[in-house]
């Protein structure tokens, strides 16, 4: 084997350290690297910026938590709070719940 091939072949297997059993038997080897370096970068990344990531997995909570609170609008047993003072701002030609006269 050429150089080349013992290289790609060290490549491969570095690689394969990173992968999961079920990635190395199912991804195609021209693929593999490219998930390795991916995997290996996203680690990098976290370790090299743990602000930031703490960051994204606080802000994914948020938007958990606000994806959960549109799931309970299915339900039509429950209704929004309605706060006709707030109806000014949204719609003018409304007091109260009732059409302003002109």
């Amino acid at each position: 084997m050429n150089s080349t091939g013992s290289t790609a072949s060290n490549s491969l297997e570095e690689t394969d350290k990173l992968l999961h059993k079920f990635e190395i038997d199912y991804i195609p080897t021209q693929y593999r690297e490219y998930y390795g370096t991916k995997r290996n970068n996203f680690f990098a990344n976290i370790q090299a910026f743990p602000d930031m990531w703490q960051y994204y997995v606080r802000l994914d909570v948020i938007w958990l938590r606000e994806i959960q609170d549109l799931n309970r609008v299915r339900d039509s047993n429950l209704m929004f709070e309605v706060d006709p003072k707030r109806w000014t701002i949204l719609w003018p030609d409304y007091v109260n719940g009732r059409q302003r006269r002109r």
